[in-house]
Formats: structure tokens, C-alpha cells, sequence
């Protein structure tokens, strides 16, 4: 039995890889967790022999139409205690961020148009005024 940590690089997140992931891990019955980083890239652990591992890596790239992996980095990982299950794991502060950089845009654009407007309306009384 071995456990090995993946960080896996690419196009990986909000593309649905953590689930295909899972989904491709419950299928070969292969334990473990994954979850994704700050710096976009997302961690897998899996517990199993190493060929059954190495058949998860083989397969990972087609497990999710929308993702592109560019790189996968392997290490084994030793005193890891036995896994049962396979997690989606979640960062709260990831979580956070990712939420609040998609309210981000939305509210500039809000802010710069309503800066448009009332510039636009001091123009048309400046111009009227006249």
C-alpha cells in the first residue's frame, strides 16, 4: 500500500476536475482526498498499490472534458494513516476569495458606469447651462 500526493497543474479549476476526480478514484476504488490551491493548481492524495496508481495517473487526463493538465508531480508520502474514502476537500479562505473575485468585476463596472453617468450629467448641465 503506498500513499502518493499529486499536484497536478493546468487548466484544473472551475472546470469540475476535483469531481471527475473523484468520480475516476471511486470507480477504481482508489481512497484519498483532493482540493484545490491558491496558486491554481489542485492536490490529490491516493492510497493504493502503485500500479493502480499509476493506471488513476494514466487515465486522470480524460477523466474531465473541460480540463487540460499540463504537468502532473508525483511524491510518495510516508505514516499516512489508511484512507476509506474519497474526499473533496475545501479551503474556506479559497472558497472566500474565489467568491468575492467574481463579485469583483460586476461592482466595477457598476461603480465606472454610474461614475459615466453623473460625469455625463454634470457635462450636459455644464453645456446647457451656457
Amino acid at each position: 500500500m503506498e500513499t502518493r500526493k499529486l499536484t497536478v497543474s493546468g487548466l484544473v479549476q472551475r472546470v469540475g476536475f476535483r469531481w471527475s476526480t473523484m468520480a475516476l478514484a471511486n470507480k477504481m476504488n482508489i481512497p484519498g482526498t483532493v482540493k484545490n490551491n491558491s496558486d491554481g493548481t489542485v492536490t490529490i492524495y491516493l492510497q493504493s498499490t502503485p500500479d493502480k496508481i499509476d493506471r488513476f495517473i494514466e487515465k486522470l487526463p480524460s477523466a474531465s472534458g473541460f480540463a487540460h493538465i499540463e504537468n502532473i508531480d508525483q511524491e510518495s508520502v510516508q505514516n499516512v494513516e489508511q484512507m476509506h474514502d474519497f474526499h473533496v476537500l475545501y479551503s474556506i479562505f479559497l472558497s472566500f476569495f474565489q467568491s468575492i473575485s467574481s463579485l469583483i468585476l460586476p461592482c466595477s463596472i457598476i461603480l465606472y458606469n454610474i461614475v459615466r453617468i453623473k460625469e455625463g450629467e454634470k457635462y450636459a448641465t455644464n453645456q446647457f447651462s451656457q
